[in-house]
């Protein structure tokens, strides 16, 4: 099953499951995870009415033009 699939049967979990209220996305960082960002992206673009938005506490708010510290930032919100 292909990465896209298996995606779309997640989302298509979160969707249909009533006791999921929210959806949220956690980094941890790993060569073979998404990136948090491309994980909001994707499954956003599947189209999860659930999900939350990204927290990022670490940036200035509207300073969004430097991506790598948007990156390094939300990996200071993992669970551990």
């Amino acid at each position: 099953m292909s990465k896209t699939k298996k995606m779309d049967s997640l989302v298509n979990f979160f969707e249909n499951e009533a006791l999921i209220k929210d959806v949220r996305i956690v980094s941890r960082p790993h060569m073979r995870l998404y990136k948090i960002e491309e994980a909001y992206k994707a499954i956003k673009q599947i189209g999860c009415t659930k999900l939350s938005d990204l927290i990022n506490e670490t940036l200035a708010e509207g300073d969004t033009s430097d991506s790598s510290r948007v990156s390094e930032s939300a990996h200071q919100n993992n669970i551990h």
